[in-house]
């Protein structure tokens, strides 16, 4: 685990999950004016891994901007109810 933390710890580092994702991809389809499908990864759409050019970096200015645009659909109930279930994930053994 990173800087030796418990696997628990590990959940404040979540930017967004669940309907707070769902938010920022359809927002950011939205936002480039392409359908929702569009920006779906998967067997049936293998554009993006085809049109990505060679050596496509962004600086690392990029990482922070999204970061920071990600941290706006953070939703501090859902990652609470994931700490909740984090002991479970850990030992194996469901919560109650």
């Amino acid at each position: 685990m990173p800087e030796g933390r418990a696997l628990q710890g590990l959940t404040r580092d979540i930017l967004a999950l669940d309907e707070g994702l769902d938010r920022f991809i359809a927002d950011s389809a939205e936002e480039a004016g392409v359908q929702l499908s569009d920006l779906v990864s998967n067997d049936d759409n293998l554009l993006l891994e085809y049109q990505t050019p060679r050596g496509n970096v962004l600086p690392w200015s990029a990482r922070e901007e999204l970061v920071k645009t990600l941290r706006e659909y953070h939703d501090a109930t859902a990652v609470a109810e994931l700490e909740m279930g984090a002991p479970a994930l850990a030992t194996g053994t469901p919560t109650p």
